[in-house]
């Protein structure tokens, strides 16, 4: 019926105020430990931007559209988060499933979804 993912805001510039954060689906199979910024991997973007604040919180994203091309089958390589505008020297950076604060601000895919009868 829907999904989100959401991200915990762990730093951030001061300015701007907000930044517009795009979620964008990954294309490639990849592995974890492999990637890095001068290799990125293929994404594709949905014009799915949220604006970002500068206060610690939870953000969100809606999925629902790209969770359900994951259960018809279609490859589910995960998502990233870009900057929608790469040019500012500014940024914004998200807790990570590596994180150890307490409590947990984990990264967290929410689908809420209607049983098959």
């Amino acid at each position: 019926e829907s999904s989100s993912f959401q991200a915990y805001l762990v730093q951030s510039s001061s300015a701007p105020p907000t930044l517009g954060v795009e979620l964008r689906r990954i294309d490639t199979a990849w592995q974890e430990g492999t990637v890095a910024w001068g290799t990125p991997l293929t994404t594709t973007g949905a014009a799915n931007v949220t604006g970002v604040g500068t206060t610690q919180n939870y953000y969100s994203w809606i999925l629902t559209t790209l969770v359900q091309t994951w259960v018809n089958g279609n490859p589910n390589n995960g998502v990233a988060l870009f900057s929608q505008s790469e040019t500012l020297s500014s940024f914004r950076g998200f807790a990570s499933r590596e994180q150890t604060a307490a409590p947990p601000r984990t990264p967290r895919l929410q689908v809420t979804y209607r049983p098959k009868p």
